[in-house]
């Protein structure tokens, strides 16, 4: 694959990527202890990036002679040679069938107390691969604690949360995608009841005709919403306000909690993006709280 200027941006659990644009994330994780992103391009899977809290720095040298032995125990044959060279990586390379190549490297970010692995598969036919090797592995930086992380911006979606929110859980279907978030207070922070979602659906010209009211009444048949004219960032907006669906002994004994809509169509994405919060009566947490930008592609 021909490494070109144009990149696609990836923010998750405190790390930060870019790509090539024609790779695709296939797996993700949130477990600020252990997870991982898989992305994959028309052919092959392209790179893994596991993350992994470590208390201390593990010794890498060691960890890759242990991976190429138990390679070379599977595969007496199995032919390796140095990685490019990429500050602050260290790894191998193994040759294989098929002209391709598998670039294994490790890092140790202090800071977070995170081992950072990363499988790419390469062309050696390409003569960018050492380029887009260095490249990839270049751009994956660790910006903060997972725990502390607040900016997300992946599958099309691109969110800053407000302090103290954490993610809390992903739906990914195909042109819909929702980030959901739970805020945490106190010392160990805990979550609160006050939760949020930030959704985007594209293709809208096939199924949106641009009535956000009838987009919420849909959605909630049962909710007594209040509509209102409102802005996002210039784009004309819906804001509607109800309570949460729930038995009547719990609106009767207050338990519900306020429920805030704001959506607005983006036609240069032909998307529409929606922020829902829940929050404790009388303490509305507004959806402007939280930051939604346009996809771009960096160069």
């Amino acid at each position: 694959m021909t490494l070109t200027t144009d990149r696609q941006r990836i923010e998750w659990m405190g790390l930060r990527l870019s790509v090539p644009p024609d790779w695709q994330v296939v797996r993700h994780g949130i477990d600020p202890e252990k997870g991982r992103l898989v992305l994959v391009d028309r052919r092959r899977q392209r790179l893994q990036l596991v993350w992994t809290r470590l208390d201390a720095a593990p010794d890498l040298e060691h960890m890759l002679d242990d991976h190429r032995a138990r390679e070379l125990e599977h595969d007496a044959s199995a032919e390796f040679s140095p990685m490019p060279d990429t500050p602050g990586w260290v790894g191998l390379r193994r040759e294989l069938d098929a002209g391709g190549a598998m670039v294994r490297a490790a890092r140790y970010d202090a800071p977070t107390r995170r081992l950072l692995e990363a499988v790419l598969t390469c062309d050696v036919n390409d003569t960018d691969d050492a380029a887009l090797t260095r490249g990839v592995l270049g751009d994956i930086k660790a910006v903060c604690d997972p725990a502390d992380a607040r900016r997300f911006c992946l599958f099309d979606l691109d969110v800053a949360a407000p302090p103290h929110w954490r993610l809390s859980k992903t739906q990914v279907q195909p042109a819909d995608v929702t980030f959901r978030f739970t805020e945490h207070d106190g010392d160990p922070p805990r979550p609160t009841r006050n939760e949020a979602a930030i959704r985007r659906r594209g293709m809208a010209d096939v199924w949106d005709a641009g009535d956000h009211e009838k987009l919420l009444r849909r959605q909630e048949p049962d909710a007594a919403f209040e509509f209102g004219p409102a802005q996002y960032h210039g784009a004309p907006a819906t804001m509607g306000l109800s309570l949460e669906p729930g038995k009547r002994y719990a609106r009767l004994m207050g338990k519900l909690r306020d429920r805030r809509d704001l959506v607005w169509s983006s036609p240069a994405e032909n998307a529409v993006y929606q922020i829902t919060t829940l929050s404790k009566s009388g303490r509305p947490v507004e959806p402007t709280a939280f930051e939604v930008s346009f996809i771009r592609r960096s160069r």
